[in-house]
């Protein structure tokens, strides 16, 4: 029986690997990189200023 669930958890991260893999755009390095600086380094600002308010005020 815990191979069956091995085994259905296995066939559960390929389906949603490969979906994912096949529905999602191909980025090209250079466009990773502009998608990188425009968006994701806002995103990452706001989490190191969410992190440190967190460790200011609760702990």
């Amino acid at each position: 029986m815990p191979y069956f669930v091995l085994l259905f958890k296995i066939l559960i991260f390929c389906v949603t690997a490969i979906a994912t893999r096949g529905t999602l755009p191909r980025y090209r390095f250079d466009q990773f990189t502009q998608l990188n600086w425009k968006h994701f380094i806002y995103i990452w600002l706001g989490f190191l200023m969410f992190s440190i308010l967190f460790t200011t005020f609760f702990i």
